[in-house]
């Protein structure tokens, strides 16, 4: 079917009259549609109702596999592709493949080495507008939204409103199953999951399922080899921000965990429980020959010797 409407100002053809009305307002500065809760002005109205949902508590799109709820439908169809696997966004460069536009978005960066625009605040070059955007936040004070309670600013009322709940500790998210209550509806729908025993994150690589998508990401990492976490110190990487802190201490002089029953402190939870074995007269380590207990495996395996020898 021919393209009946055009634009006057930069020739493209539309199907239909209300397209082209969309378009139009590209070219002019006018941004008709006003937030009353933030005071953000859009071009479209379609952009300004699904900016509005930023502000409401509704999640009316819920996931049928593990229940997470979503403000949007594109949202919901992204998050679904952690379930089925599918990675439909390819990367021309390298023919890696991403499960959403942007992580393709970020990924691309990477091939990118002209950074043609420069924040004029700090310096910084970007390669992309977008991303020099996301950087200028940084510098930034327009956060009108304040905390009453201890002053963090917000950009939007509804990142206060939930914010607020750490000093209420109002929990408006009940299980039905077990009365506890949290601040979240995502924290709800994974606590759910205690309940039922569904594993819905499935690792397609090994076939191995999580309650969470975040123990999925984790694992995952053991086929990468990805290890995103490292040391400033001495640049040994981990795949997990826990193994990184308990590796840090090795650099300092930080023993956070204590004996109970001699107070001599140690660096790593592990080492503090089997020293407390010394106390408790638990020797869980046992001779396949003999039968004596030991509290350490190390101990175990120098006892051995003694029946090669």
């Amino acid at each position: 079917a021919p393209k009946l409407f055009q634009c006057g100002a930069c020739g493209k053809a539309f199907k239909r009259a209300w397209e082209l009305f969309s378009h139009e307002v590209v070219h002019t500065a006018e941004r008709p549609y006003q937030c009353d809760a933030c005071g953000a002005t859009f071009k479209r109205h379609s952009d300004y109702k699904s900016h509005r949902m930023v502000h409401t508590e509704s999640r009316p799109f819920r996931c049928e596999t593990c229940h997470k709820a979503f403000k949007r439908s594109s949202n919901l169809q992204e998050h679904r592709r952690i379930h089925s696997g599918a990675r439909p966004h390819l990367c021309p460069p390298c023919g890696k493949r991403f499960k959403t536009p942007y992580e393709l978005q970020r990924h691309a960066l990477v091939h990118v080495t002209e950074r043609p625009h420069k924040c004029q605040d700090c310096g910084k070059d970007f390669p992309t507008p977008g991303t020099l955007l996301a950087h200028r936040r940084q510098h930034c004070d327009d956060k009108p939204h304040v905390c009453p309670a201890c002053g963090k600013r917000f950009t939007y009322g509804h990142s206060l409103k939930v914010h607020e709940r750490v000093h209420t500790n109002h929990r408006p998210f009940v299980c039905p199953l077990c009365g506890k209550a949290f601040k979240q509806s995502n924290a709800l729908a994974s606590h759910e999951r205690v309940h039922t025993g569904a594993r819905p994150f499935a690792c397609p690589t090994c076939g191995k399922a999580f309650k969470q998508s975040s123990y999925l990401v984790i694992h995952q990492r053991a086929h990468t080899g990805e290890r995103p976490y490292r040391c400033q110190t001495c640049g040994k990487a981990f795949a997990r921000p826990s193994l990184l802190l308990q590796h840090a201490r090795v650099h300092s002089q930080e023993r956070p965990y204590q004996c109970g029953f001699c107070h001599k402190r140690f660096k790593d939870e592990a080492y503090l429980a089997v020293h407390e074995k010394v106390h408790t007269g638990q020797s869980p380590y046992q001779c396949g020959v003999c039968h004596k207990g030991f509290a350490h495996p190390s101990n175990l395996l120098q006892h051995q010797r003694v029946h090669r020898d």
